[in-house]
């Protein structure tokens, strides 16, 4: 699960010092227009698609993408605060995994010993160990280094090659730091820092080395295989890199040769591209996966169609709108999914068909989920795999109508229901305004399904503009008071300019102690104003 996102000089977010969000297993974003809150969402998806995740063009070497597939943020300009190019932007992510337990405790005996780890002493416990990973990238701009002469301010990253010139307005990883945390105890952490393109050379794609501590690359016996570069003074360890999106994949190290040659002389180092060591291969998978299992609904889903026709695969990386929903129904309908049922409180796993059902009916009539209660709410038919019809019972009389004739609302909503269910547990669902053309009742019975998600044990980050969907958080967490502190509201406002985050924390009977004055107070001065104006209205005799 995604538990921290950081940011710097992005949009609204602005300064030296980063801002910081702890993310719950529930967050909802809501506040003014234009206070950053889908700024923050997006960030997330930034990062899957400059990783390269879900994207035709896999293998950037560090570059920022801020156009792609899955969002288009504009230039470079447009994103960075102030518009200002030549400053740096910073994205930080913390994820929470699980690693074997012999592994963790590895990590803490050198940490604790800092020498070299004997066989003897390794434990050989089983299961696995909670930890945290930290990652924060640095991206910006590319200049070259100022020649002697050359004064502060004065570009200097091209020497009139056009290739070159527009190498350097891409906006590429800088640096990347990573860290491990066990048990509140950072026991590793690594960097890859961007060399820097000498005065007199042109500038090509980016190239990267990774710096490793010594001390741990020495207990674990790397340094044995190895002959490679280390700073005493700082401690670690340099090789090239390979970095494929904004992860290092490899790194290419001097190996040692055991065997002599055929004169028996000591054979010199050959150069090879290694692996990345333990347990920075694994901890960056566990990253990888994070990314991987983030998914997006935007705010506009696809229109309701009459009839679809096929278009082959059944559901891209990333489907914001919804557009692949009817081919995933068709081809995933079996498919087991974890979910909670409707008044339930804890998960299941049924068929994606059967547990759409039941939380199709429950929002169509309130009733919880039943065995014989939730069958025939959704209707699926092909014709020769070509055509896809979607059929939904009314409600009035019970009679199924084609999506296109069910009202506007259940298309909008349909999208929501099927990423929520078909997400994987441990990954993150991000939905922007799931409320729109849902009527109240059907917005508190979303809000439900939510909750229901985060006890499947889904993330869900949504950003919404309905008092509803955020006090039936509230409710929730005053009937369920062990959720408490899995919910999280945050409220964004922007006067002057310039972003104020209240994190808005629910206590067990559901009060908000810190409640800003202008959070959804419209309702009571609506309410204050009719009180008033009927207080001046002279009653009529026959009214009572």
């Amino acid at each position: 699960m995604i538990d921290v996102l950081e940011v710097g000089n992005v949009r609204l977010f602005a300064g030296e010092a980063l801002w910081k969000f702890d993310l719950p297993r529930l967050g909802v974003l809501c506040g003014t227009n234009s206070a950053g809150k889908s700024t923050l969402l997006k960030l997330l998806l930034l990062l899957r698609q400059s990783q390269g995740i879900g994207e035709a063009l896999q293998g950037s070497n560090g570059k920022l993408r801020l156009v792609g597939s899955q969002l288009d943020l504009g230039s470079y300009e447009a994103f960075v605060s102030h518009q200002d190019a030549s400053k740096d932007v910073v994205l930080g992510i913390s994820i929470g995994a699980a690693m074997p337990r012999a592994a963790a405790a590895i990590l803490k005996l050198w940490k604790a010993q800092g020498q070299r780890l004997k066989a003897s002493s390794l434990p050989t416990s089983e299961g696995t160990t909670p930890y945290r990973l930290r990652a924060r990238f640095t991206f910006g701009r590319r200049a070259r280094p100022r020649t002697t002469g050359q004064r502060k301010g004065e570009r200097g990253d091209t020497d009139g090659d056009a290739g070159s010139m527009q190498e350097s307005l891409v906006p590429v990883l800088k640096r990347a730091t990573f860290s491990i945390v066990v048990d509140g105890v950072e026991v590793a952490d690594w960097q890859i820092a961007l060399i820097p393109t000498p005065v007199h050379e042109p500038i090509g794609p980016a190239r990267y080395e990774m710096l490793i501590p010594s001390a741990l690359l020495q207990a674990t016996g790397w340094l044995d295989m190895v002959e490679a570069r280390t700073d005493e003074r700082s401690g670690y360890t340099a090789f090239p890199a390979t970095v494929l999106g904004v992860l290092p994949a490899g790194i290419t190290v001097r190996v040692r040769s055991t065997e002599p040659d055929r004169k028996g002389r000591k054979r010199a180092p050959q150069f090879a591209a290694w692996p990345l060591p333990f347990p920075i291969s694994n901890t960056l998978d566990d990253l990888k996966v994070a990314l991987t299992n983030i998914h997006y609904l935007g705010p506009l889903r696809a229109l309701p169609k009459r009839y679809y026709v096929s278009q082959g695969a059944a559901e891209p990386g990333m489907d914001a709108a919804g557009d692949f929903l009817p081919y995933v129904l068709r081809d995933r309908g079996a498919e087991p999914v974890v979910f909670t049922p409707p008044m339930g409180a804890r998960s299941a796993t049924q068929p994606l068909v059967k547990a759409l059902d039941g939380w199709l009916r429950y929002l169509r009539t309130g009733e919880p989920f039943g065995e014989a209660s939730n069958e025939g709410e959704l209707a699926i038919a092909t014709t020769r795999d070509v055509l896809v019809e979607l059929s939904l019972r009314s409600t009035i009389g019970g009679a199924s109508h084609a999506l296109a004739d069910s009202g506007f609302g259940y298309s909008q909503v349909l999208p929501i229901l099927v990423r929520g269910l078909l997400a994987p547990t441990g990954s993150t669902l991000i939905v922007e305004q799931p409320e729109l053309h849902l009527n109240p009742s059907l917005q508190v019975r979303l809000a439900e399904f939510f909750v229901g998600l985060a006890r499947a044990g889904k993330q869900v980050l949504l950003e919404t503009h309905s008092e509803h969907v955020v006090n039936s958080m509230r409710v929730l967490a005053a009937e369920s008071e062990a959720e408490v502190d899995q919910c999280a509201v945050f409220f964004l406002d922007a006067p002057n300019g310039k972003p104020e985050v209240h994190r808005l924390e629910v206590a067990s009977d559901g009060i908000v102690e810190n409640w800003p004055r202008n959070f959804f107070g419209e309702a009571a001065n609506l309410r204050g104003r009719l009180l008033r104006a009927q207080g001046r209205a002279r009653p009529s005799p026959n009214r009572i």
